[in-house]
C-alpha cells in the first residue's frame, strides 16, 4: 500500500467515522441506523485487503470514540473485530463474490458491532459508574442498511470493471 492509498483511506475514514458519530447519532429513532462506517469498513476488507479494512477501522474507530459522547471507548476494537470477522468468513465460509454473499457479510458485520456494543457497554457498567451508552438504531435497520450499502458497491464494481464474471462461458457447452 502506497502512501497516496494510506491517505486517501485515512481521510475517507476520518470522514465517515466523523458522519457516524455527529450527524448520525442525532437522527431521530430507526434513522440512527444510517451508519456508513461498518459498510465502508466492510466493502474495503472484502474488496480490497485486510490491511486497507484495519486500516480503516483503527481510524474510523478512533475518530468515532473521540467525537461520541459515549463513554464506553472501544469503538476502534469493535471495527478491528469486525473487519477480522469479515475476512475471516469471506475466505473460509462465505467465498463466493456474489451480491448475496457481500450482503450477507455486512449483515453479519453489523450484527456483530451491534453484539460488541452492547458487550463493551455490559462491561464498562459492571467497572465504572455513570457512564453514557452509545446511541444505536434498531438492528434491523443497520443490518438491511449495512447490506444495502454493500450491495450498491458491489453491483457499481462489478458494473464498471469485469472482476466478478462468471468464469464458465455461455458457449461452453454448445456444439459448433
Amino acid at each position: 500500500m502506497t502512501i497516496r492509498s494510506t491517505a486517501l483511506i485515512s481521510i475517507l475514514a476520518l470522514l465517515l467515522g466523523a458522519w457516524d458519530a455527529s450527524a448520525v447519532s442525532f437522527l431521530p429513532g430507526w434513522l440512527m441506523g444510517f451508519r456508513l462506517m461498518i459498510p465502508a469498513i466492510v466493502a474495503l476488507t472484502i474488496f480490497s485487503s485486510r490491511r486497507v479494512g484495519l486500516l480503516a477501522a483503527v481510524v474510523g474507530g478512533c475518530v468515532t470514540s473521540l467525537l461520541f459522547a459515549s463513554s464506553g471507548g472501544w469503538i476502534p476494537l469493535r471495527y478491528v473485530i469486525c473487519v477480522m470477522l469479515v475476512y475471516e468468513l469471506s475466505h473460509r465460509i462465505i467465498t463466493n463474490r456474489s451480491l448475496f454473499g457481500v450482503m450477507t457479510l455486512a449483515g453479519i458485520a453489523a450484527l456483530a458491532d451491534w453484539l460488541l456494543a452492547f458487550l463493551f457497554h455490559w462491561l464498562t457498567s459492571f467497572f465504572t459508574r455513570g457512564i453514557n451508552p452509545e446511541a444505536h438504531g434498531p438492528i434491523l435497520a443497520e443490518i438491511v442498511w449495512s447490506a444495502f450499502v454493500v450491495g450498491i458497491v458491489f453491483i457499481v464494481i462489478a458494473a464498471f470493471t469485469r472482476r466478478f464474471l462468471p468464469t464458465v462461458s455461455p458457449y461452453s457447452g454448445r456444439r459448433r
